[in-house]
């Protein structure tokens, strides 16, 4: 009878780790995806998939902001853009390499963290939209010489 007692706290002792270990992973869960999104701008990402014989598309076919920032094998294809206050704003990387767009000022990305997006592989396109009106300074982080500006009106 003792070792019926002694076992029964063992397995209730076990049943409450494992559902203390469950909670806490969905509580995990829950948070890293209300993290993903930020209430004052979302991104999106998606692949270019038209590519052919190694070209990439340049086509305005996925993109979802009426401004388009390319990024060329020579970076930039314009070093000032513009777009309306609100409007998603769209990232293309039509080179043949990486490229991650990050805010100014270099290397900590700290003045608009809204345009910090992830690398994106040739092809890729991310979309963010500007917290508020004014010039964003960005780059790109792996080749930092390729900048430009967004005036946001």
């Amino acid at each position: 009878m003792e070792q019926n007692k002694s076992s029964s706290k063992v397995g209730l002792i076990v049943a409450a780790a494992v559902v203390l270990v469950v909670a806490g992973v969905v509580v995990y869960a829950m948070n890293d995806e209300s993290s993903k999104t930020d209430a004052a701008s979302e991104q999106t990402k998606t692949t270019d998939t038209s590519k052919t014989n190694g070209s990439v598309d340049t086509s305005e076919k996925a993109v979802v902001g009426s401004t388009v920032i390319t990024f060329t094998d020579k970076g930039f294809d314009k070093t000032t853009y513009r777009s309306k206050s609100g409007e998603a704003v769209t990232v293309k990387n039509a080179s043949s390499m990486d490229m991650q767009f990050s805010s100014d000022d270099h290397p900590s990305h700290l003045e608009n963290q809204e345009l910090n997006l992830d690398v994106m592989g040739p092809g890729e396109t991310a979309t963010f939209t500007p917290a508020s009106t004014g010039t964003y300074g960005f780059h790109d982080h792996i080749e930092e010489q390729f900048t430009g500006t967004l005036i946001v009106e």
